[in-house]
Order: structure tokens, then C-alpha cells, then sequence
């Protein structure tokens, strides 16, 4: 599973609110928790992206769709 979040409950359930959820008691604390999993799970999947050296690679182009 994922590993240690530094989000912690309490600051998903902040961001969730001043975001527009639902985060209030009931059935919704239950979707809410298992929708903290799921954002646990990506962030830490999004770690091994900070691994990653890029030092030596240029960026993209800017896309510039065609314009008469």
C-alpha cells in the first residue's frame, strides 16, 4: 500500500472542504475516507518522480496550434 503520507486526515479533510466536498458526518465521512486512501496512494506513487534527474534535458516546445 502507500507509504507514510505527510498529508495528514485532518489537512485532506481542510483541502476537501475549502474545495467544495461534502465533508460532513455519516455516509460521507466514510466516502471521504476512502476517497483519503486513494489520494495517499497517488501521492505516494508520485514520489519516485522526484528521483528523477532531468537536469540534463531540455523541455518541451510550447504547443502553438496552427493559427490562420
Amino acid at each position: 500500500m502507500a507509504a507514510e503520507s505527510p498529508m495528514t486526515y485532518d489537512a485532506f479533510l481542510s483541502l476537501a472542504n475549502e474545495s467544495g466536498l461534502d465533508v460532513g458526518s455519516g455516509a460521507g465521512n466514510a466516502h471521504m475516507e476512502e476517497l483519503y486512501s486513494y489520494v495517499k496512494a497517488v501521492l505516494a506513487s508520485l514520489r519516485s518522480l522526484n528521483e528523477l534527474d532531468v537536469s540534463q534535458v531540455e523541455p518541451d516546445m510550447a504547443f502553438m496550434p496552427f493559427r490562420e
